[in-house]
Protein backbone atom coordinates (compact mmCIF):
# COMPACT_ATOMS: atom_id res chain seq x y z
CA UNK A 1 0.00 0.00 0.00
CA UNK A 2 3.03 2.02 0.91
CA UNK A 3 4.11 1.92 -2.10
CA UNK A 4 0.94 3.12 -4.68
CA UNK A 5 1.18 6.10 -2.36
CA UNK A 6 4.50 6.86 -2.62
CA UNK A 7 3.94 6.79 -6.37
CA UNK A 8 0.65 8.90 -6.79
CA UNK A 9 3.18 11.41 -4.48
CA UNK A 10 5.74 11.16 -7.26
CA UNK A 11 2.92 11.39 -10.49
CA UNK A 12 1.76 14.81 -8.52
CA UNK A 13 4.79 16.54 -8.50
CA UNK A 14 6.32 15.63 -11.46
CA UNK A 15 3.14 16.88 -13.19
CA UNK A 16 3.98 20.49 -12.06
CA UNK A 17 2.25 23.91 -12.47
CA UNK A 18 0.53 24.65 -16.13
CA UNK A 19 2.60 27.33 -17.59
CA UNK A 20 0.75 30.13 -19.30
CA UNK A 21 -0.98 30.25 -22.94
CA UNK A 22 2.22 33.25 -24.16
CA UNK A 23 5.05 31.02 -22.66
CA UNK A 24 4.45 27.95 -24.75
CA UNK A 25 7.31 26.15 -26.01
CA UNK A 26 7.49 25.66 -29.66
CA UNK A 27 5.99 22.50 -30.64
CA UNK A 28 5.85 20.20 -33.50
CA UNK A 29 4.22 22.18 -36.71
CA UNK A 30 0.76 20.53 -37.13
CA UNK A 31 1.14 22.23 -40.77
CA UNK A 32 2.97 20.87 -43.52
CA UNK A 33 5.13 23.89 -44.02
CA UNK A 34 6.64 26.88 -41.34
CA UNK A 35 8.84 29.73 -42.14
CA UNK A 36 12.06 29.59 -40.91
CA UNK A 37 13.25 31.03 -38.06
CA UNK A 38 15.89 33.44 -39.90
CA UNK A 39 11.99 34.57 -42.27
CA UNK A 40 10.60 35.18 -39.30
CA UNK A 41 13.64 37.22 -37.54
CA UNK A 42 13.30 39.50 -40.90
CA UNK A 43 9.74 39.95 -40.45
CA UNK A 44 9.80 40.84 -37.19
CA UNK A 45 13.06 43.15 -37.50
CA UNK A 46 11.51 45.13 -40.44
CA UNK A 47 10.87 48.64 -39.90
CA UNK A 48 8.78 50.93 -41.46
CA UNK A 49 10.71 53.18 -44.30
CA UNK A 50 8.45 56.30 -44.96
CA UNK A 51 8.84 57.55 -48.56
CA UNK A 52 10.73 60.80 -49.46
CA UNK A 53 9.68 62.44 -52.23
CA UNK A 54 13.44 64.48 -52.46
CA UNK A 55 14.81 68.04 -52.89
CA UNK A 56 13.97 67.50 -56.49
CA UNK A 57 9.90 67.28 -56.40
CA UNK A 58 9.11 70.83 -57.50
CA UNK A 59 11.40 70.76 -60.60
CA UNK A 60 9.28 67.76 -61.85
CA UNK A 61 6.90 68.06 -64.48
CA UNK A 62 3.09 67.99 -63.31
CA UNK A 63 2.62 64.53 -64.88
CA UNK A 64 6.26 63.27 -62.88
CA UNK A 65 5.08 65.22 -59.68
CA UNK A 66 1.92 62.71 -59.85
CA UNK A 67 3.49 59.86 -60.77
CA UNK A 68 5.97 60.74 -57.78
CA UNK A 69 2.51 61.10 -55.50
CA UNK A 70 1.18 57.64 -57.03
CA UNK A 71 4.43 55.81 -56.07
CA UNK A 72 4.41 57.02 -52.80
CA UNK A 73 0.53 56.06 -51.77
CA UNK A 74 1.50 52.31 -52.97
CA UNK A 75 4.67 52.51 -50.90
CA UNK A 76 2.55 53.62 -47.98
CA UNK A 77 0.08 50.82 -48.44
CA UNK A 78 2.61 48.31 -48.95
CA UNK A 79 4.15 49.31 -45.56
CA UNK A 80 0.89 48.88 -44.06
CA UNK A 81 -0.31 45.33 -45.40
CA UNK A 82 3.36 44.99 -43.84
CA UNK A 83 2.56 46.25 -40.51
CA UNK A 84 -0.14 44.12 -40.51
CA UNK A 85 1.61 40.71 -41.58
CA UNK A 86 4.50 41.61 -39.01
CA UNK A 87 1.68 41.98 -36.51
CA UNK A 88 0.26 38.02 -37.49
CA UNK A 89 3.57 36.58 -37.89
CA UNK A 90 4.12 37.84 -34.00
CA UNK A 91 0.79 36.80 -32.84
CA UNK A 92 1.30 33.53 -34.24
CA UNK A 93 5.08 33.02 -33.07
CA UNK A 94 3.49 33.60 -29.60
CA UNK A 95 0.51 31.37 -29.68
CA UNK A 96 1.91 28.96 -31.38
CA UNK A 97 5.85 29.23 -31.25
CA UNK A 98 5.96 28.82 -34.94
CA UNK A 99 4.69 30.84 -37.80
CA UNK A 100 2.69 28.14 -40.00
CA UNK A 101 2.43 28.36 -44.11
CA UNK A 102 -0.36 27.49 -46.29
CA UNK A 103 -0.52 23.48 -47.40
CA UNK A 104 -0.45 24.91 -50.85
CA UNK A 105 2.62 27.04 -50.91
CA UNK A 106 4.39 25.01 -53.22
CA UNK A 107 1.69 25.24 -55.64
CA UNK A 108 1.37 29.06 -55.13
CA UNK A 109 5.11 29.01 -55.80
CA UNK A 110 5.11 27.10 -58.98
CA UNK A 111 2.11 29.96 -59.84
CA UNK A 112 4.34 33.07 -58.89
CA UNK A 113 7.75 31.13 -60.34
CA UNK A 114 5.48 30.90 -63.96
CA UNK A 115 4.49 34.39 -63.92
CA UNK A 116 7.61 35.81 -63.43
CA UNK A 117 9.20 33.80 -65.78
CA UNK A 118 6.84 34.78 -68.32
CA UNK A 119 7.03 38.66 -67.31
CA UNK A 120 10.58 38.51 -67.71
CA UNK A 121 11.18 36.05 -71.05
CA UNK A 122 13.14 37.92 -72.98
CA UNK A 123 15.35 39.68 -70.57
CA UNK A 124 18.76 39.00 -70.67
CA UNK A 125 20.02 37.44 -67.62
CA UNK A 126 22.32 39.32 -65.81
CA UNK A 127 25.55 37.31 -64.36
Amino acid sequence: MAGKQGRKKARSTVSGPKKPAAAKPATVPSCKYHLSEESVQAVLNHKRVPFVLGDYFDDLTPEEQQLMLDVAAQHEQVEDRYAKYQERVRKELDEKGFVALPDDVDKRRAALNAASREAFRGVPEVK
